[in-house]
């Protein structure tokens, strides 16, 4: 349904100099949730009160993120589109993939190097 993930990367990395355009990173939301806000908040020439930053803290709370069901299609679930269990979100940690693949090392370096190849010469780098 999102596919062709990468040349959609590819597509709105072309644009990363647009003033329309703002590239915000999992990693950094996870490290530092306020700082992205109120990065996000000065793109968009927006102010916002400290309650106004509490409130989205507390929205964009992982554990509140996750139990969205418009953020976590849970009506892919209603149409057959997605498995009766588990959900879209997972377990909301960096890297956390590698770590649902720790038994399969092989098909995580397979993964890395698709990852690599298809990124290869467009400046894109994923922080770690």
């Amino acid at each position: 349904m999102y596919d062709p993930f990468f040349s959609h990367i590819k597509e709105a990395w072309n644009l990363r100099d647009h003033q329309n355009v703002i590239f915000i990173y999992f990693e950094e939301m996870k490290r530092d949730l306020r700082k992205v806000i109120e990065r996000v908040a000065k793109f968009l020439d927006k102010e916002l009160s400290e309650n106004d930053i509490q409130m989205l803290l507390n929205h964009l709370d992982f554990n509140n993120f996750k139990n969205n069901p418009a953020v976590n299609n849970e009506v892919w679930k209603s149409f057959g589109l997605a498995n009766q269990e588990g959900s879209f979100i997972r377990k909301g940690e960096v890297g956390g993939w590698k770590k649902e693949m720790e038994d399969h090392p092989e098909i995580v370096e397979k993964l890395s190097n698709w990852v690599d190849e298809s990124l290869k010469a467009t400046g894109i780098v994923f922080p770690k």
